[in-house]
């Protein structure tokens, strides 16, 4: 038993020495090849950084983190690779994703994270930043740098929510509207009798936004994210447009609903 652990701390300080110099752009795409092969993973694929950190100053230990990241990682059936930072004080994950949707698939997989860690620790918070696809070894930094931003962001917001660095823009927009009252004060105008709606009736009228946004409008495909037939779905948007007396068709409308969809969920407002 010894034995075996020896060896596995072994490869692994071994492999967190490999990964950081390929953060550092010390390895060439042959190169990471190979050692890839080593960890039974597939260095050729696209794959997308998350990176995870404990907020505040009594939290659990890193290596806790590590070790729920990696059990999580292996009950999802994710390709992945998994490393403490003790220097960064951070753990980073390298999602290998298929080539169609590969952002989505990571921000499902980092939403799994967040849930579970809530879950098993719920007096702790933890930030999560996600990067951009990098489709070769050699951009793995730049996605890395991209999530450490995000998570910093998500750190700075209080969020447990992961956050993904393309839709920085919009985060960093609505952080310069430091008066969280007034944020607080826009989401009760623009969703606040859908939300209570939703509360009294135990409807879905929030969750329906959600998905019609993250489908970018299709209703198609909102429908299939929901579950539900498209009539279904159709009623429901009807319903949106008779209780918040708004209408759904007005782009200004849809950008103010976006956009307290946005800082409902970066405030954490439930």
């Amino acid at each position: 038993m010894a034995k075996a652990k020896a060896i596995s701390d072994t490869e692994k300080r071994l492999r967190g020495t490999f990964l950081d110099r390929l953060l550092i752009g010390d390895v060439s795409q042959q190169e990471a090849i190979r050692q890839g092969e080593r960890f039974e993973h597939d260095m050729t694929q696209t794959h997308v950084a998350i990176v995870l950190a404990w907020q505040g100053d009594k939290a659990p230990s890193l290596r806790r983190l590590e070790t729920t990241i990696n059990t999580l990682v292996a009950q999802q059936h994710a390709a992945a690779l998994v490393w403490q930072r003790e220097r960064e004080n951070e753990v980073l994950v390298f999602h290998a994703v298929e080539e169609k949707d590969p952002v989505n698939s990571t921000m499902r997989l980092a939403e799994v994270f967040s849930k579970e860690i809530q879950r098993q620790f719920s007096s702790s918070r933890v930030a999560i930043g996600v990067g951009q696809a990098a489709r070769d070894v050699t951009v793995w930094r730049s996605s890395y740098r991209d999530a450490v931003q995000a998570r910093d962001l998500a750190a700075r917001l209080q969020t447990d929510a992961p956050l993904y660095i393309g839709d920085l823009g919009v985060y960093q927009l609505i952080l310069s509207l430091s008066d969280r009252d007034k944020l607080l004060a826009f989401c009760e105008q623009t969703l606040g009798t859908l939300v209570k709606y939703d509360l009294s009736q135990h409807a879905d009228l929030i969750k329906t936004l959600e998905a019609f946004f993250a489908c970018h409008g299709n209703l198609s495909q909102t429908a299939e994210m929901l579950i539900v037939h498209r009539n279904t779905l159709l009623y429901r948007m009807n319903r949106i447009n008779e209780i918040a007396q708004i209408d759904l068709n007005r782009p200004e409308i849809r950008l103010a609903l976006h956009l307290a969809l946005t800082i409902r969920r970066l405030l954490s407002i439930n």
